[in-house]
Order: structure tokens, then sequence, then C-alpha cells
């Protein structure tokens, strides 16, 4: 994703948040968002869920979805639990390469990865150069900071990570989205680098 197009869907995420998260003060005037411009309709709205359900798209190679998390970490940790469900979405696109992370994802999330966990990922990637394309780099990194290798290993190889990388990969299609990040909120609202405007960026 071009940069200036990350800048509008950076900004469009953390304003629709806030306005989930009621994060503007009653004084204050909420983000207005436009059908078309800040966000696609889905064809198909999937939301069974009593909450608000955030879907993000990523990659862990990709710079632009390591700068979205940094700027999502924060709402994580105001958004009220019982109101806001988060959903970490690791993709392939189909690529091969692209494989190995998102194993490495899965992996990882099957020993209940936390947000911060998920954000060391990122940034061991992005700022200690950890290569996201080799395997057992991964899995060293993971295992020198107490992931249980055996179980990586396992996990990564499983039928289900296939499965669930598919499921992740058809869903990703589904929405039309052509590469990382990719947002899908409550099942129906969905932001990429076709939607959004600069000047919605998250203002605190």
């Amino acid at each position: 994703m071009k940069k200036r197009a990350f800048g509008r869907v950076l900004g469009i995420f953390c304003a629709s948040l806030l306005i989930l998260l009621q994060g503007c003060g009653k004084n204050e005037e909420q983000p207005k968002l436009t059908p078309g411009k800040d966000f696609r309709l889905s064809a198909l709205p999937d939301n069974k869920e009593k909450m608000t359900v955030v879907k993000d798209f990523f990659w862990y190679g990709c710079p632009h979805c390591y700068a979205l998390e940094k700027a999502s970490l924060k709402l994580h940790s105001v958004a009220p639990k019982d109101k806001v469900s988060f959903i970490h979405r690791p993709v392939s696109m189909g690529s091969p390469r692209w494989d190995v992370a998102a194993r490495f994802a899965h992996a990882l999330a099957a020993q209940h990865l936390t947000e911060e966990e998920h954000a060391a990922v990122f940034a061991a990637i992005h700022e200690e150069k950890l290569n996201p394309f080799d395997k057992d780099a991964l899995i060293n990194w993971a295992v020198s900071k107490g992931w249980n290798k055996h179980k990586l290993i396992a996990d990564w190889n499983s039928p289900g990570t296939s499965f669930e990388i598919a499921k992740a990969d058809a869903e990703a299609k589904r929405l039309d989205f052509d590469g990382t990040p990719g947002i899908l909120v409550d099942g129906e609202f969905i932001m990429d680098g076709r939607n959004g405007s600069p000047d919605m960026l998250v203002r605190n």
C-alpha cells in the first residue's frame, strides 16, 4: 500500500474507533465518516456478535501494519472489553513468502499471544530487523522470549493453521483487499487504501 493511501486508512481507522469508544468529549465535534470516501460497505454484512467487532487483516512484514498497530495499541487499552472486540487476522494473500509470517502469527496466537506481545513481534521485525521470511529465525526469536519451541513448531505445521490462513485469505478476497492492512468493523464497514482521509488522524 502506498504511503499516502496508508495515511488515509490509519486516519479513518482511528476516527471510527474514536466514535465507537466515544473517545471525543461531549463538547467536541465528532469525526464525520462519508460512505464511499472514508469506508466501503460490505456486500454481505456479517456480525452476529452482541459487541462491536474490529478485525484487522495484517502481515507482520508490512510496515504500514506496524504503524497501524502502534496507533491502535492505545485504543486497545481504553476500549471497554464488554463492548469492543479486536481480532487480528494474519493473511498470506496467497503468497508462499507471506505464508511464513502468517504461520508464525497463528503459532503464537495458539499460545495466547497478548496485545503487547503482538506489538513486540512487529517491533522485532521492523526495528531489530528480524527476517519475516525466515522460519528458523522467527522461531528462535520466539524461543528466546520464552515461547515453547515444540508447541510453536507443532502449531506452525498443524492442518488447523493451514485452514485458518486459507479462511483469512478467502475473507480478505471477499472484502476485496488487495494488500495489507485492511480493516473490517462490525462485519460491514471496510477500510483500506482506497478509503479514508488524511485529516481524520486521531488527535490524541
